[in-house]
């Protein structure tokens, strides 16, 4: 078994570990919405449950960052500034623990891809 690669998620074990691809499946599982779990296929090819998984974490940061560049703005008429700093602050922490889940998926999908590919393909 090798160690995980940095940034890999602390609560999942390593690539090549016992039982790793059902873990990763479940932690993948829990990053979507629950309807998600009632798809068998998404257990099946976990390979495809990380790319949604990744498109949902990208998508979440896109609107942080979008609601991030408008909130002064908008909210100016129903927030007082210091609120609206605070919303700021918000934004930024949950931008940051975006960017930091983005890189989690990509290195669970790209060792699902390498233990997964499949044989001549």
């Amino acid at each position: 078994m090798r160690g995980a690669p940095p940034g890999w998620p602390a609560d999942l074990r390593a690539p090549g570990s016992d039982e790793w691809i059902e873990e990763a499946t479940k932690w993948l599982l829990d990053l979507l919405p629950g309807e998600y779990r009632t798809h068998a296929v998404l257990r099946k090819y976990p390979v495809l449950l990380a790319r949604l998984a990744l498109a949902a974490v990208q998508g979440s940061l896109a609107q942080a960052r979008a609601a991030w560049s408008r909130v002064r703005v908008e909210e100016k008429t129903f927030m007082p500034p210091p609120a609206i700093e605070e919303a700021i602050a918000m934004l930024e922490r949950e931008g940051a623990h975006f960017v930091s889940r983005e890189r989690e998926v990509t290195l669970v999908l790209e060792a699902l891809e390498r233990a997964l590919l499949l044989p001549g393909a």
